[in-house]
């Protein structure tokens, strides 16, 4: 039961930090897009931006390979 938990929380964690990661990549998809409305340079914003949805992929397939790894280790019942 406390391993189960201790997945669940470790699981939770990562989804906190892909939600996190999200709302930074819609925050800078909106300050690229006033950016350029505004006829500003965003190349430095977009490459923050390319580099925040690479993280965010990381962190997706990390979550995904766990949330695998923890079903293997459940005992069926």
């Amino acid at each position: 039961m406390l391993d189960e938990e201790k997945r669940l929380g470790s699981s939770l964690e990562q989804l906190e930090r892909i939600i996190e990661y999200q709302a930074r990549i819609a925050q800078h998809e909106r300050l690229i897009s006033e950016g350029r409305a505004n006829r500003r340079d965003t190349s430095s914003v977009q490459r923050v931006l390319n580099n925040q949805i690479k993280l965010q992929e990381v962190f997706w397939s990390h979550h995904q390979n766990f949330l695998a790894a923890a079903n293997q280790k459940t005992p069926d019942r």
